[in-house]
């Protein structure tokens, strides 16, 4: 019986060891920032808030989301690594891409350990972004 209980303890606390991975010299920052496409001639692209990206490392299984704020800005801690972004509206429908950024050089980028790296998303003119965030209160 003692034989029993301390391989499942051991068991556990191999488990709890392998879920704790060292991640010093791994972690990168990304600021992102998304943008929504200005009418020809009408001047500088505009800040867009409230917009969701799925974050897709590159060979690997690893995703999740990021909730960019009320500046239009939002700094991800990432591991390092090659990364793909696509952006969502709050409802979760995908969101329309300008054509410069619909190309995969301006999707993806390379995340560097010890480093904050910039990063522009472009949403194409026609975009109208739907849902909103729920409030704490329910309502």
């Amino acid at each position: 019986m003692k034989q029993v209980i301390f391989a499942a303890f051991f068991l556990v606390a191999v488990v709890a060891h392998a879920q704790q991975r060292d991640l010093t010299g791994k972690v990168a920052f990304v600021r992102f920032t998304t943008m929504q496409e200005s009418n020809p001639g009408a001047g500088s692209e505009r800040l867009v808030r409230d917009v969701l990206l799925r974050l897709t490392q590159m060979g690997t299984s690893n995703a999740f989301l990021a909730l960019v704020g009320q500046s239009g800005t939002v700094v991800v801690p990432l591991e390092a690594g090659t990364w793909c972004v696509q952006p969502y509206s709050i409802d979760g429908q995908p969101v329309k891409l300008s054509l410069h950024t619909m190309q995969t050089s301006h999707r993806c980028f390379t995340a560097v350990p010890g480093t904050i790296t910039e990063f522009g998303v472009t949403l194409a003119l026609s975009t109208a972004l739907s849902g909103r965030i729920p409030s704490l209160g329910g309502n």
